[in-house]
């Protein structure tokens, strides 16, 4: 009788006893992952860099969907899968061709966009070549901007009378935003990239005009907006493989007679 009433006693107990210890297992789970979780998070976040996003039209260079950091920069032109980051701290543009999986770095001073070269054989001046005579404050796109205003140093007498003449720019609009970078190095790279005058804030639209007459915009932004980018946006995809030159990068983008004739 004796034995009966330990043994219904001790059923019980070690049921109870049995239940708790899965609880407390469960719970030391429970909160190991929600640790986990929380590192995964902290994790992704750091990873992630502020910034902007810009939609831009140039006559340049194309479409473009531009990602901007104080000190980097990324174009996307999806017409000739084609990437260009900026980094503002070393002065050098990483080139990516998505087609065939290749990249170049180049200096900011050995660098120019594959259609530039095209365009700067059909028009006669450079925008360069134009001198800044004044700013003012503006807002554009809800964000404080200054519109930089340029003229052609030169001096011309009389009316443009052949086609040449006619299509030398007199003077140019630059509006910028300093919001989006105040790096210096990557506004003017980022001008560079347009072909449009240098400025100290990041260009958002270009205007000129010639001896023809008329207003001609060749840059301007449809959006403009804070995002939170991740670092690989601004890294050379793995897989990628240098090429052997700048122009090759160009020429397995696009089209090759054109392009090889224009290098040359």
């Amino acid at each position: 009788m004796t034995k009966q009433i330990i043994h219904r006693d001790f059923a019980p107990c070690a049921l109870i006893a049995l239940i708790a210890l899965i609880a407390l297992i469960s719970l030391i789970a429970l909160t190991l992952t929600g640790t986990v979780l929380k590192a995964g998070a902290k994790s992704s976040e750091a990873d992630m860099i502020s910034g902007y996003h810009l939609r831009q039209l140039s006559e340049e260079v194309g479409p473009i969907e531009v990602y901007v950091t104080h000190d980097f920069c990324r174009f996307d032109n999806e017409l000739n899968a084609l990437s260009y980051i900026l980094n503002g701290k070393s002065n050098e543009v990483t080139i990516l061709n998505h087609t065939q999986k290749q990249y170049w770095i180049s200096p900011f001073s050995k660098f120019s966009p594959a259609l530039s070269y095209i365009n700067k054989m059909v028009r006669y001046s450079d925008y360069q070549v134009l001198q800044m005579v004044g700013t003012k404050a503006t807002t554009t796109l809800n964000l404080s901007a200054t519109l930089f205003s340029y003229k052609n140093p030169e001096k011309f007498i009389g009316s443009a009378l052949s086609k040449t003449d006619k299509l030398i720019v007199i003077s140019g609009e630059v509006l910028g935003c300093a919001a989006i970078s105040q790096n210096q190095n990557l506004c003017h790279a980022a001008a560079k990239f347009y072909s449009v005058p240098l400025s100290a804030a990041f260009p958002l639209q270009f205007t000129y005009m010639n001896r023809k007459g008329g207003i001609h915009t060749i840059l301007k932004t449809s959006v403009a907006q804070k995002v939170q980018l991740t670092q690989s946006k601004l890294q050379i995809p793995t897989g990628y493989k240098m090429a052997n030159n700048q122009n090759e990068i160009y020429l397995n983008s696009a089209g090759r007679d054109t392009l090889d004739d224009m290098l040359k």
